[in-house]
């Protein structure tokens, strides 16, 4: 790892850090802790590149896909939908959440 490759994760850390922080004292002066950890811009935007090159896929595969656990996967995926870039249907009979990209 070359030195401007670490200045560039050093500062987009240092945005979800004080994001994480800023959330925790909130949570705190309401009376709620935050203990889910903000995830990184990077792994929102690969799953957002997995999302595009597969059109569709489950939390499951999503985590599979970026070796991260099935709850970062979902929350990735969640937070793809919130930012209008992709939709989710709940399968009936599987009762699985299956998230499409938007085009």
């Amino acid at each position: 790892m070359n030195e401007e490759l670490y200045a560039k994760h050093l500062c987009s850390f240092a945005v979800v850090e004080n994001a994480r922080m800023k959330q925790n004292m909130v949570g705190q002066e309401q009376g709620v802790w935050h203990r889910s950890k903000p995830l990184a811009p990077e792994k929102l935007l690969a799953a957002a590149k997995a999302l595009y090159r597969k059109s569709s896929l489950t939390a499951s595969d999503l985590a599979h896909i970026l070796e991260l656990p099935h709850p970062s996967a979902h929350a990735l995926l969640i937070r793809l939908e919130r930012a209008g870039l992709a939709t989710s249907e709940l399968h009936r009979d599987a009762r699985i959440r299956i998230f499409t990209a938007k085009h």
